[in-house]
C-alpha cells in the first residue's frame, strides 16, 4: 500500500496481517505509478496540502501498529 492525497482513509481501514507501506516523494507522492486500489490517505482539515512524508509514515505506521491490539 501507499500513502497519497486520495485513498482509502487510513483510519477506518482493515490492515491485513501482512503488508507492505511506502511513501512517495514529497508533493507528487507515488500517485502517478501506484494502483488506485493500494493507496491509503490521511484525512486533511481544509487548508492544509499535505504532511511531511516522515510524519504522514510515521503515523500510518502507528495507525497499522495499534490495529493489530484492537
Amino acid at each position: 500500500y501507499a500513502l497519497a492525497l486520495k485513498g482509502d482513509n487510513l483510519f477506518s481501514f482493515d490492515f491485513p496481517a501482512t503488508m507492505g507501506l511506502v511513501a512517495g516523494r514529497e508533493g507528487p507522492g507515488l500517485e502517478d505509478i501506484w494502483p488506485q486500489q493500494k493507496r491509503l490517505s490521511i484525512p486533511m482539515q481544509p487548508g492544509v496540502e499535505s504532511l511531511n512524508a516522515a510524519a504522514a509514515m510515521d503515523m500510518a505506521l502507528a495507525v497499522a501498529l495499534a490495529s493489530r491490539y484492537n
